[in-house]
């Protein structure tokens, strides 16, 4: 205490003794949480982009690529004037039949088809003739009539319900086929596309050509029937197949409907009978 007292008589100051005040060293820790959060974001973030490219690549495609390819791979519709110049040239027989005497024509004519892949415009009309009660191509009203005179003298009676069919006046088969489709369930789309497997589309029906004929009666029973047993015997002789044979539906696009009958031609008849071929795989046949 005396030395302390001597100190601040004496102006001096002892000193405490300092201690150094360590530093502490902050070590970063790296949220890895977080980090992988972001890395999980940015992977969303590209594959939504990616997305959305292939998403707009492929609404281009199907938008303008497709329609353009599908415009130019459709097959266009057969004109009035251009098959009125076919058939000019093919008005005139090219030989007549040796045993029945019927005049023969080229297959530009006995093969002329119109379906789905082979559509017609409204305004086609080959010039018709009537025959057996029908209108039919005046050409094969010869054939038609012969086929009927032939059956009687056999003790068949063939009773024609339809020959030549108009554009307007399938569109209204048609038209009734999808109504009765829709009223029993089905939608607009699946309606129009079902129709077709019993009563083709306006402008896709052999009918227009006119060398179609169908006959009176039930489809269904037909095949059972004495006049169809004598049409499988007969028929080809004087130019005659069925139209849409059973088993053929894939090609023809129309179920079986034995009640159809289509000219063309005694040659190819045979030739249709022999291969058992329908008309669409017949002319992909002879090309």
């Amino acid at each position: 205490m005396e030395e302390r007292n001597r100190n601040v008589r004496s102006g001096v100051r002892r000193r405490r003794p300092t201690r150094r005040r360590r530093r502490r060293r902050v070590i970063y820790k790296p949220d890895y949480a977080r980090v992988r959060q972001v890395a999980v974001s940015k992977r969303i973030v590209g594959v939504l982009l990616a997305l959305l490219v292939v998403f707009a690549a492929v609404a281009v495609v199907f938008t303008w690529i497709v329609p353009s390819v599908m415009k130019t791979l459709e097959p266009s519709p057969i004109s009035a004037q251009a098959d009125g110049e076919a058939a000019e040239a093919s008005a005139q027989p090219v030989g007549y039949d040796e045993e029945t005497g019927l005049p023969l024509y080229g297959d530009d004519f006995n093969l002329f088809v119109i379906n789905e892949a082979h559509p017609a415009e409204s305004g086609f009309a080959p010039v018709l003739a009537e025959a057996a009660g029908v209108e039919v191509d005046e050409r094969i009203a010869p054939a038609l009539s012969m086929l009927v005179e032939t059956a009687q003298a056999d003790g068949i009676e063939l009773q024609f319900d339809a020959g030549y069919v108009s554009y307007s006046a399938q569109e209204s088969l048609y038209e009734k086929r999808v109504e009765a489709l829709q009223a029993a369930g089905s939608t607009i789309i699946m309606a129009r596309e079902d129709a077709k497997r019993t009563v083709p589309a306006p402008g896709e029906s052999d009918m227009q050509t006119g060398l179609c004929v169908t006959l009176a009666g039930n489809a269904e029973d037909f095949a059972g029937t004495a006049a169809y047993g004598w049409l499988q015997s007969h028929m080809g002789a004087y130019g005659f197949v069925f139209r849409y044979p059973a088993g053929k539906a894939d090609y023809t696009g129309v179920e079986q409907n034995d009640l159809v009958l289509r000219y063309v031609g005694p040659e190819n008849a045979a030739a249709m009978r022999r291969l058992s071929m329908c008309l669409e795989e017949y002319i992909a046949y002879v090309g």
